[in-house]
């Protein structure tokens, strides 16, 4: 994960205003999806803050 993390810092700069916007607000709605699906114990929380990390490239 800090690999995509690494990339997301060097691309910063070249992403539009627009997609950061967008990002941000996908990753909210995947904070408030975790934080409302942490209630329940049959969920694979893992893979969707993989997912998340590969989206915010």
């Amino acid at each position: 994960m800090s690999l995509t993390g690494v990339f997301g810092s060097l691309l910063k700069e070249s992403i539009s205003e627009k997609i950061k916007n967008t990002l941000m607000m996908g990753v909210g709605l995947c904070v408030l999806y975790i934080g409302i699906s942490g209630i329940s114990t049959n969920t694979n929380i893992m893979i969707l803050i993989f997912l998340l990390q590969l989206v915010q490239l």
